[in-house]
């Protein structure tokens, strides 16, 4: 859509960049995360994985969905994040089932939320 629009109005000048910042980036950490498929990596590097992958997707959803619905209503915004939001829950489905995938907790730590002084008196 970018480059399209860019065509359209002689920003010929504007495309590599546009082709860096919505083709190039976003395919590099799903390139990393492809590689890494069916590897025990550390706990660390999923999570840095997982958050290079995810971070990506909100600015792409800007620029497909709402920015070109700038001047629409609230209701019409309001029906476009539902309708993205059953998008990306029907894709998850696909991709991960619908029982998902059970992870490892980052962390063992137990931590006790109750105080001392209210065990004693029984709250």
């Amino acid at each position: 859509m970018e480059v399209t629009t860019l065509i359209q109005r002689g920003q010929t000048r504007r495309l590599p960049k546009a082709l860096l910042m919505y083709a190039v980036l976003p395919i590099v950490p799903a390139a990393l995360v492809w590689l890494a498929a069916g590897r025990d990596l550390p706990m660390w590097l999923g999570v840095a994985l997982t958050l290079a992958i995810v971070l990506p997707i909100s600015p792409l959803l800007y620029r497909i969905a709402f920015r070109p619905l700038v001047d629409a209503s609230v209701l019409v915004l309001l029906i476009v994040a539902v309708a993205v939001h059953f998008v990306i829950s029907g894709m998850a489905l696909i991709f991960f089932g619908p029982e998902g995938f059970r992870t490892q907790p980052m962390t063992r730590a137990f931590f006790d939320l109750v105080r001392s002084t209210c065990r004693a008196r029984a709250c």
